[in-house]
């Protein structure tokens, strides 16, 4: 009888032990790792997406506001004074730009004004594109009414438009200590404080919209993404049930709760929730190839194989599937078509 192959014996072919290294470390991630791919959020009206990766994704948060066009640096202006004659000399036009320019400078605290009459002014400042002095009214405007959310508001936007995230979150927050209903902030604060891997926060302000609005299937999924990424396998899975409660073709739910399963090592249920996948979308190689990984790691070889196929099928030069077919044949006893799929392995790894 014929001793096993071993696949990792086609390693003596390579030319250097630099190929050898990583031919192994690949085998290693294909062995003990499998799917590697994690959460990513899903397209909605309200929060941008990337697709699935084989990295852990997060969700992207939108853009709170529409861009402002950037306003350029005002040039310096040089005094030209007129020739010394015997009569007083007139204002020449560089004096008048100046003039004015020193009179624009006055404009936001020409005179005491209402905070109403502040947050005009620096509505109209916006508009012209002057935004430091617009946030010098905004804030004017607040310091005589503390409850005025539409200025809080503004300077948000302003300061996403220039990418100021914390100030953007800061000013959020007092929106919403202003009105805890306001249902958009509390979603806008915490796709942003995800962002900056402020998870405690961010789960609590998904946790006050999804009180104030069940039916966004998204907002469970992001929470659901959040718990993962915190190894909190229990919360996760509760929280893709309830956006597939929500919406049952909700993909990336039904993946990512095979994801979850997969690195908790509970292969029936991940394989269940890969082939939920398949059922929506017959040709995802994501799912595919979880699919397959699953079924290996469950010692359903046979089945491991059929699916490798149907990904080569897709695309056969789709470098994993061949690896993990020739691990599935190892694993069977086949040791030919083994080394026949680890050689063809090594050439779309090492040819690129």
């Amino acid at each position: 009888m014929k001793k096993p192959y071993h696949y990792f014996e086609f390693l003596l072919g390579l030319k250097s032990i630099c190929n050898c290294t990583i031919f192994f470390a690949c085998c290693m991630v294909i062995a003990n790792v499998g799917c590697g791919k994690k959460e990513s959020p899903v397209t909605t009206e309200i929060i941008e997406i990337e697709r699935l990766k084989t990295v852990a994704a997060t969700p992207v948060p939108y853009a709170v506001a529409t861009s402002v066009k950037p306003v350029e640096d005002a040039k310096n202006i040089v005094d030209n004074q007129a020739p010394k004659t015997t009569v007083e000399p007139t204002p020449t036009e560089q004096q008048v730009i100046i003039d004015q320019k020193q009179q624009s400078e006055q404009t936001v605290r020409e005179k005491p004004l209402t905070a109403i009459e502040y947050y005009d002014k620096g509505y109209e400042l916006f508009n012209q594109g002057l935004i430091e002095e617009s946030i010098e009214a905004f804030n004017l405007a607040i310091d005589l009414d503390p409850a005025m959310k539409k200025a809080f508001k503004m300077l948000a936007l302003i300061y996403s438009n220039s990418g100021k995230t914390s100030e953007v979150i800061a000013n959020y927050k007092k929106m919403v200590e202003l009105d805890p209903d306001d249902a958009k902030t509390l979603l806008e604060m915490g796709t942003l404080c995800y962002k900056k891997h402020m998870t405690d926060d961010a789960i609590q302000a998904f946790e006050k919209y999804v009180a104030l609005d069940q039916n966004n299937a998204t907002v469970y999924y992001n929470m659901g993404c959040i718990y993962g990424k915190r190894n909190e396998t229990d919360k996760a899975i509760k929280a893709y049930h309830k956006a597939l409660a929500i919406n049952p073709n909700h993909i990336s739910s039904h993946y990512n709760i095979g994801v979850v399963y997969n690195n908790a090592e509970r292969f029936d249920e991940a394989i269940e929730a890969f082939k939920k996948v398949l059922d929506i979308a017959p040709e995802n190689i994501d799912a595919l190839y979880n699919l397959g990984f699953a079924y290996n790691k469950k010692g359903l070889y046979d089945e491991s194989v059929e699916i490798c196929k149907k990904m080569i099928k897709l695309n056969p030069a789709n470098a994993g599937a061949h690896l993990l077919l020739g691990n599935s044949y190892n694993k069977l006893g086949k040791n030919e078509e083994a080394k026949k799929e680890f050689d063809i392995y090594k050439k779309l790894v090492f040819s690129k």
